[in-house]
């Protein structure tokens, strides 16, 4: 499933609710709230940022992932800090794979 991922597929679920599942753990939702694409020759990258609460936070880590549409799949995410946004904690998921010719 991941490997369909790209920013073209993301691009319609930005703004939607993902969820962090971890048996015995009520889920975690989190909002993709931007795709960062880096253009680099040969490589395909980009970055999913989410949002999520506050009162939880997940730890580096590859969790399973469900989405309403998109299903469930396995994926990285880690937390990041940011000293001007203390609204929310936000997360990452970084792909990087060689482009097909």
């Amino acid at each position: 499933m991941i490997e369909k991922f790209n920013v073209e597929f993301m691009k319609p679920y930005l703004n939607t609710k993902f969820r962090i599942v971890v048996e015995g753990f009520d889920p975690l939702e989190l909002e993709l709230i931007n795709i960062k694409e880096k253009n680099q020759p040969g490589l395909e990258s980009f970055s999913l940022i989410f949002k999520g609460p506050l009162d939880r936070v997940a730890h580096d880590n590859t969790y399973p992932i469900e989405h309403d549409q998109i299903g469930k799949f396995d994926m990285f995410v880690g937390p990041f800090f940011t000293p001007t946004k203390k609204d929310a904690i936000y997360y990452q998921a970084v792909f990087s794979r060689l482009k097909e010719e």
